[in-house]
């Protein structure tokens, strides 16, 4: 992001313009902020300002004269020399004039009798400096300083397209010079702003104007002076949202950018959606995510101009296989960061990790991401102490469950926490799980293609939840979750399918068991020194799938084998995940409660690199519901003793027959409604399979299928 800035202060007027005291000294201040904040570029107009180096080599004088400042523009800016995602800054102090409609800045020896030929229209000015390249052009106007006898209304609150102004007061007031600070009081409160650090700071258009807005008035009544209310024009109303300041700027800064960018491309401004979006682009220029918005906007640009022809669908792969061979040379590698929490929620270890993952073309410029999950072991469940403790502390929860039971008339255990016993060891191989829920983008692709229906009708947009591509589809039920793995297995000639609940909890844990009760203490104080090396390693091209035991040699795989209740620790906070925040779990401080779907990675990912694997929306397994683990298999296959014909894993094969269940599934996670107790990795429900709420939603997996 480069900046640029042309200043102008204007002491000296002549032809009965009264002189000012301060306007200079003003674009003095302003000249040497932009200067510290190292713009590549400070061009600086005053009464004895040095010249500078035309683009021809010629020499530039910067008295700013009428003939000046029209040559400067015409010099200067008749090639782009910036691009998108570049800021040009013009400040200007001194006197302004409207006429017939038109706003005017009055240079040196302007003539308030003869506008036209003598001042400088405001928009010719931002039709040159628009032509630098940069497509966001900031006017800060501090003129119309209570000059009575030619103009009684401020300049800059006519609308300039493309560009974002701000007038030093409102239609029909007049700007003011303080002389105790020997300043004009809004240029000392912009020069006050643009110097705030912290969260109070003013890195955006937006907080840059609540400032002055409230600033301005202020100081005005401090030192006597009459009302004057900064005034802004901007256009389009989303650069109310562009970072001015890019070192002050804060994460949700960038997000709501990021926002507005997808809320432009629902609207069809792709235009303003691809400048919005690059914006966002120069603080993230490796967010894979972004990286997708602005892939899928180009295209959308590329595809609505006449006589270019659409990027075809991908095609149908007629093949049901594809070895392990062809897929080891189609991964790539990513990183991210996991976060440790203690039981206050405090960050007490920070990790960098590495996965691998392929992506699946869905057309249109959406993708799907799936990463590796290593083959290994683990104890699946909640050890018998981990229950007692659960129920002791949650006796509504049991009670409310036990009141529901009755009233329905259903036969099931009344605490829900035993049915997460009895632990037992589990052995899984290796798969692909998808990086994130499926998303409405992705449902959307697989679902509006007729020419992929296999059995069932799948609604293109079912979500209650929308306004983003990213967040997760719900209101699908299980047979509509079916449905789309057999279209992506049509698609892509992969198998797709719902994971079993083994697999689903093995790859939410993604970390090895707690030490013993005795030594937990020793643990947390090693986790804050040197963290141990994650168990994942970088995959080999010609292996790309290596074993991981979630265990080490001080906690042997056995029953009353501890885990983390979280993969983020102890406990987990709304900072985390998308819970209700208003309960806790632990001791941490409540959080908040967003009451509604968030855009999936938005939050720290678990150690295999999977994001929302707690909370945001319940997810669809494949298996029936059983409310205990008794008899349990110990493969990680599905859990069906009436089926065991294998039709859970190939969904083309048997579709009609798994759509004819009328099972009661299993579903994990919890959601963006529940409280965080339903967080926990082992935790467990059961919902009818044609059910579909706006808190159900799933992700798939895929694995080698063996051409023997």
């Amino acid at each position: 992001m480069a900046n640029w800035s042309l200043v102008i202060g204007i002491n000296d007027y002549q032809n009965r313009l009264r002189s000012l005291k301060y306007a200079k000294k003003d674009a003095e201040l302003m000249r040497d902020y932009f200067q510290e904040q190292k713009f590549e570029q400070v061009f600086y107009f005053a009464d004895d300002s040095p010249p500078i180096q035309a683009p021809d080599g010629s020499s530039q004088q910067t008295k700013p004269t009428y003939s000046n400042i029209i040559s400067f523009l015409y010099d200067f800016f008749e090639e782009p020399k910036l691009d998108v995602g570049d800021n040009f800054w013009f400040f200007f102090s001194g006197h302004g004039l409207r006429h017939q409609g038109q706003d005017y800045l009055v240079p040196s020896g302007g003539n308030p009798r003869i506008i036209e030929q003598t001042n400088i229209s405001l928009t010719y000015l931002t039709s040159r400096l628009r032509r630098c390249g940069a497509d966001n052009v900031i006017l800060l106007l501090d003129a119309c300083r209570n000059e009575n006898d030619f103009s009684n209304k401020s300049v800059g609150w006519h609308s300039q397209k493309g560009v974002i102004t701000i007038a030093s007061c409102s239609p029909q007031q007049e700007s003011y010079e303080i002389p105790e600070l020997k300043q004009g009081s809004f240029t000392y409160a912009l020069e006050e702003g643009l110097n705030f650090q912290g969260e109070n700071n003013c890195a955006t258009v937006e907080r840059l104007y609540n400032h002055l807005r409230y600033r301005v008035p202020e100081i005005n009544r401090i030192y006597n002076k009459p009302e004057q209310l900064p005034y802004a024009v901007v256009e389009p109303a989303t650069k109310y949202y562009y970072i001015l300041l890019p070192q002050q700027a804060t994460s949700q800064d960038v997000a709501t950018l990021r926002e507005e960018a997808l809320d432009a491309e629902g609207e069809g401004n792709l235009e303003e959606a691809k400048n919005l979006i690059r914006r966002v682009l120069a603080f993230s220029p490796t967010d894979r995510r972004v990286l997708k918005i602005y892939e899928r906007i180009i295209t959308k640009i590329a595809t609505s101009q006449p006589n270019v022809t659409p990027s075809p669908q991908p095609t149908i792969n007629p093949q049901l296989s594809k070895s392990s061979t062809t897929l080891a040379n189609q991964l790539k590698t990513f990183s991210f960061q996991t976060i440790i929490v203690n039981s206050r929620g405090e960050t007490i270890k920070e990790e960098s990790k590495t996965a691998s993952y392929f992506t699946e073309d869905l057309g249109n410029g959406v993708t799907l991401d799936m990463v590796s999950i290593p083959a290994g072991e683990f104890m699946m469940g909640t050890d018998d102490e981990e229950i007692k403790r659960l129920s002791q502390k949650y006796p509504k929860y049991i009670e409310a469950w036990k009141n529901f039971l009755k009233e329905n008339n259903l036969d099931y255990n009344p605490n829900p926490f035993e049915w997460e016993a009895p632990q037992h060891r589990v052995s899984l191989q290796s798969f692909f799980m998808g990086k994130y829920l499926v998303t409405q983008a992705q449902w959307q692709a697989i679902a509006s293609r007729e020419d992929l229906k296999i059995k069932r009708d799948l609604k293109a947009n079912p979500s209650y939840f929308k306004g983003d591509d990213n967040l997760p589809v719900e209101q699908v039920s299980w047979y509509d979750a079916v449905e789309f793995c057999a279209r992506l297995t049509k698609l892509t000639g992969r198998n797709y399918r719902l994971p079993s609940e083994a697999e689903w909890e093995y790859a939410c844990r993604a970390e090895p068991p707690l030490a013993p009760p005795s030594k937990r203490g020793e643990q947390e104080s090693s986790l804050k020194s040197d963290p141990p090396k994650s168990p994942l390693k970088k995959d080999s091209p010609k292996s790309p799938l290596k074993r991981v035991t979630l265990y080490s040699s001080q906690s042997p795989l056995k029953r009353g084998t501890l885990y983390s209740p979280f993969y983020f620790g102890e406990t987990i906070t709304s900072d985390l995940a998308n819970y209700n925040g208003h309960y806790t779990f632990a001791e941490e401080s409540k959080g908040e409660y967003r009451e509604k779907t968030t855009a999936v990675g938005i939050f720290p990912p678990n150690g295999f690199g999977l994001y929302d694997m707690h909370g945001n929306l319940w997810e669809w397994c494949a298996d029936p519901f059983h409310e205990n683990y008794k008899n349990a298999p110990q493969d990680g296959r599905v859990w069906d003793e009436y089926n065991n014909d294998n039709h859970y894993h190939y969904y083309l094969e048997h579709l009609d027959k798994l759509l004819s269940l009328d099972n009661i599934v299993v579903v994990w996670s919890d959601s963006w409604y529940n409280n965080p107790q339903g967080c926990r990795s082992a935790n467990r429900f059961n919902v009818i399979a044609r059910d579909g709420g706006n808190n159900l939603g799933f992700r798939v997996m895929s694995y080698f299928r063996s051409n023997s």
